[in-house]
């Protein structure tokens, strides 16, 4: 036989009207066995159960409800069912345990917090200790800042006898409060700790943070040096070399972090205090420090770190090989080919300031091994090479022999100039702005290129790189003149250096592009002149080096405004189908809400308060922020043995008593923070929720939280529906005076349309009517008859007050 849902519904309606519910209840077992998970009809039965008297029957299809809108990710009708349930079976614990991690799980912790005491004052008072402070340790995960929690817990903590969970209590407390910069009451909290633990590692640790927070640095060295195995590593040795290097005391930093390294191979805190010594101009030690950890740091992946610290100390000691030696290591073995050739240059630069031409030699050599075209590295090569009294190479690496006594006069009588011999600060600029222009070149910003080139050859203006790459943008921008501009410049100056291969190129080039521009340029070749503007801006004085000649101001390359303009664009992509989303959850929440204004019924369409997706974030969170608080996790039977038959375990004489106290005063404590700032949407959709299961009561309640966090000055996007909604709960409870007055306060919302003010002015009069205030009601049935005359049935109701008068 076919399945028929409508001839079941039927049958249980005849049966209920003849007062047959049991014979009702068959009938709807029935749909539930083709239909599972038939919401209305769940509901339904469970109903018909509490009609019966038989509660638990209708806990088992309440339960299976509440589940399925928790899979459907209906959070806030999952609550209203165990709110149900909570009422119709107050003794259970596990509904209001599911009910109070729903509450936090809502971030609804004005309603979480009463749930979750009340069930560890249950679970006290059975003496069932360990599952009080499970709750306990619960709410402390809803509430991680909550430094009243964590205190208090540990007063229960120390009743129960577990001082050494008492200890870790008050310490998390005292962390919280160093955080929050309130050192005086952590100190407070750390001495109570140290009662009853004086020789605790940790408490002293957070004693000495909290004396130096303070300003008393001297006192807190002197606690941490008197902690044992320091050489292990813990937090105290990181505290105490902080300490150190704050004190004026470096060398006790490193020799503490040397320690530490030769000790466990760690090598963080040589890092971190190596890295601190280089920023404060302390390079000498620094290097002690991160020459031993390099191998280790290279070894464990940690490149960037190591480069940043290397890169830092090379900025600062311009005179030593070992940090750009160093850095050509660290590049070479991590295979860096991009940031390799400008660290080996770096080298090879350093060397020659040095005098070690040797070194200098090997360097350029294994940069033009790297890049046979490299025209900038060979000419350095070779400018070393003649200062050493050997032969150039040529483009095939080989060395170059002079083929004729003439072309030997001309190189004797006019030596090769040397670019080294501009200052190290030109040449860091050069070399940083070459790397920055092929940079802009690849991402296509060719204006920006060639404003930085002509700023590079303001300050070498004979740059033959420099040249060749304008050279390059110029002739992708068709500008003949200028082509044949720079080309005779390139070949003047590979002239004078005795290279006639390239001087030729360019002479060619030269004559190439003159007679394209169709003019020639007589004479010698006149300096560059700006063709883009570039600003530039005036540095402070620096230093001069060896020459007595003033170093010019560094020209920072600036990529803001195309990354901005890269940035918004995403943003703006990514923030399109969230404001879609966001716009459509508004609109389906104010159609829901206008529905109740204007449908007689006063059926109102349930908006989910989350996703699954979020609700699995928010579990996920709290799940993370219960790492913090392993440590005083009780038995793993804990929780689960909440909901079991009470145990008793053994406990000391008067220590019940004494828990008692602690409790009362912990719950009269928390009562303190109720009054916290949460979510107005959360409880307005928990409101609906009631509402829908019938919990009147439960949904005033939320509704008017909303109506006072409004009149306190918090803004919510939907006060006027929650005014409205207010006013249909009270009607419904019979209560048309009350009603009349949340009407009334609905009425007052600022910019309300025209629709919304006859519709509320509507159901005013009739709040009106019904509780006798025929002259009330008259009014407000005219004040809509006068705008509208076909309005529902006002006139109707105008005529029938107009009889009564």
């Amino acid at each position: 036989m076919a399945y028929n849902k409508t001839k079941f519904i039927e049958a249980a309606q005849k049966h209920l009207n003849q007062g047959r519910v049991s014979q009702a209840i068959v009938e709807y077992q029935n749909i539930l066995r083709h239909e599972p998970k038939d919401q209305v009809t769940l509901m339904t039965i469970g109903d018909l159960y509490v009609r019966q008297g038989e509660t638990f029957q209708a806990l088992e299809y309440f339960e299976r409800l509440a589940q399925l809108f928790l899979n459907d990710g209906f959070v806030g009708k999952a609550i209203a069912i165990y709110k149900k349930i909570a009422k119709l079976a107050p003794e259970e614990i596990k509904p209001l345990e599911r009910l109070a991690e729903l509450y936090a799980q809502q971030g609804v912790m004005s309603e979480a917090r009463p749930l979750y005491l009340h069930l560890a004052e249950v679970h006290l008072k059975a003496n069932r200790h360990k599952q009080a402070v499970a709750l306990l340790r619960t709410l402390l995960q809803a509430e991680p800042e909550n430094v009243r929690v964590l205190t208090r817990l540990a007063d229960v903590y120390h009743a129960m006898g577990q001082d050494e969970e008492a200890v870790e209590a008050h310490l998390r407390g005292a962390q919280r409060l160093i955080e929050r910069k309130d050192t005086g009451e952590a100190q407070k909290f750390i001495e109570s700790a140290l009662e009853l633990n004086p020789t605790h590692a940790g408490a002293l640790a957070l004693k000495a943070r909290a004396l130096a927070a303070k300003g008393n640095g001297a006192e807190a060295v002197k606690l941490l040096e008197s902690l044992p195995h320091l050489e292990a590593g813990s937090e105290a040795a990181a505290l105490l070399s902080d300490q150190y290097l704050e004190t004026g005391a470096p060398d006790r930093a490193a020799a503490l972090a040397l320690k530490v390294f030769e000790h466990t191979n760690k090598y963080d805190l040589a890092y971190k205090v190596g890295s601190a010594l280089v920023d404060a101009g302390e390079c000498d030690r620094a290097l002690e420090l991160l020459e031993p950890i390099r191998k280790p740091m290279i070894d464990a992946g940690d490149h960037d770190r190591l480069a940043q610290a290397l890169t830092a100390a090379a900025d600062r000691l311009l005179g030593r090989l070992e940090p750009l030696e160093w850095l050509v290591d660290l590049y070479s073995q991590t295979n860096d080919s991009f940031r390799l050739p400008h660290a080996m240059s770096r080298l090879a630069e350093a060397a020659v300031a040095a005098g070690n031409l040797a070194q200098a030699k090997q360097v350029y050599e294994r940069l033009l091994d790297r890049d046979r075209t490299d025209e900038a590295t060979r000419r350095r090569l070779n400018q070393v090479r003649a200062r050493m009294g050997l032969e150039p190479v040529g483009e095939s690496g080989r060395v170059e022999v002079a083929k004729s006594a003439t072309e030997e006069a001309r190189v004797e009588a006019k030596p090769v100039p040397v670019e080294s011999a501009m200052d190290e600060e030109t040449h860091r600029f050069v070399n940083q702005a070459l790397t920055d222009i092929d940079l802009f070149s690849s991402y296509g910003l060719a204006q920006k290129a060639t404003d930085l080139l002509e700023t590079v050859l303001e300050r070498a203006p004979r740059h033959p790189v420099a040249l060749e790459k304008l050279l390059d943008f110029s002739l992708g921008a068709g500008n003949d003149k200028r082509t044949a501009q720079i080309a005779a410049q390139l070949e003047q100056i590979y002239r004078e250096r005795g290279d006639a291969k390239n001087a030729d190129r360019f002479s060619e080039l030269h004559q190439r592009f003159e007679r394209a521009a169709g003019a020639a340029i007589e004479g010698p070749p006149t300096p560059l002149t700006r063709e883009f503007a570039v600003p530039m801006v005036e540095a402070a004085p620096v230093a001069p080096a060896e020459s007595s000649a003033a170093v010019e101001p560094v020209h920072e390359v600036d990529l803001s405004e195309e990354w901005a303009a890269l940035a918004e664009q995403v943003v703006q992509a990514m923030q399109a189908p969230r404001q879609a989303s966001a716009a459509t959850a508004e609109a389906d929440t104010l159609e829901a809400a206008e529905g109740a204004e204007t449908a007689p019924e006063y059926q109102l369409q349930l908006k989910p308060a989350a996703q699954p997706q979020e609700a699995m974030s928010e579990e996920s969170f709290l799940s993370e922020l219960a790492t913090d608080f392993d440590e005083l996790a009780p038995d793993s039977t804990a929780t689960n043995a909440a909901t079991s038959a009470p145990v008793s375990e053994p406990v000391a004489e008067g220590q019940a008593g004494l828990l008692g106290v602690v409790f009362e005063e912990f719950r009269a404590a928390l009562g303190e923070t109720s009054a916290e700032k949460e979510d107005l949407e959360t409880h307005y959709n928990l409101g609906i929720a009631y509402r829908e299961m019938g919990l009147l009561e439960e949904a005033i309640g939320e509704f008017q939280k909303v109506a006072k966090a409004m009149d306190k000055g918090q803004s919510f996007h939907y006060d006027m529906q929650c005014c409205t909604l207010l006013g249909l709960a009270f009607m419904e409870k019979g209560q048309p005076e009350i009603a009349a007055i949340w009407y009334e306060r609905a009425l007052r919302t600022p910019g309300l349309d025209q629709e919304s003010i006859l519709a509320l002015r509507y159901d005013l009069g009739v709040a009106q009517q019904q509780a006798g205030e025929e002259a009330a009601a008259l009014e407000s049935f005219s004040q809509v008859y006068a705008t509208n005359i076909d309005y529902r049935d006002v006139a109707e109701r105008i005529a029938a007050l107009g009889k009564h008068r």
